[in-house]
């Protein structure tokens, strides 16, 4: 199931973000680095912010990232997304790839259970136009009983 309705405004593709479209058509979440000093970055932008390089590489993010920080919607920004509420908006942090972040949604989540600094997992979403959207759920943490066993 879809986290937002039809009808929903989708991601429309521009030169400088086209390449991160293209790979989450491939269902892999990657971000733009600078292919000369190596730093990752997001959004896509035409020029490194360390050295000013225009040459661009990606690199692909782990399945796993770090929840950074979220707020709960409990009011609509657009009146087509009254019926999703509440819904999360979450930044997720890739300390393997810079420290960027990606602004996304935590799905299939109590927000009154939902802790920064939680590991969560990728899962993909179309979108309305065919793009994959990358959407994360809370990775459950391992329980041990009192006496050690997992």
């Amino acid at each position: 199931m879809s986290l937002f309705p039809a009808g929903m405004p989708v991601p429309e593709p521009t030169a400088d973000d086209a390449g991160f479209w293209a790979h989450c058509r491939e269902h892999r979440l990657c971000f733009q680095a600078c292919a000369d000093c190596g730093r990752v970055r997001h959004p896509p932008a035409p020029l490194c912010s360390v050295c000013l390089s225009s040459r661009v590489t990606w690199r692909e993010a782990p399945a796993t990232g770090t929840l950074y920080s979220y707020s709960v919607a409990y009011h609509p920004t657009l009146s087509i997304l009254r019926e999703s509420l509440p819904y999360i908006v979450a930044l997720v942090i890739f300390p393997e790839l810079d420290d960027v972040r990606l602004v996304t949604n935590i799905v299939d989540a109590d927000p009154s259970l939902i802790e920064v600094g939680a590991t969560v997992e990728l899962q993909w979403e179309e979108a309305a136009n065919g793009i994959p959207l990358p959407r994360y759920r809370i990775k459950p943490r391992r329980s041990i009983d009192i006496l050690g066993h997992q």
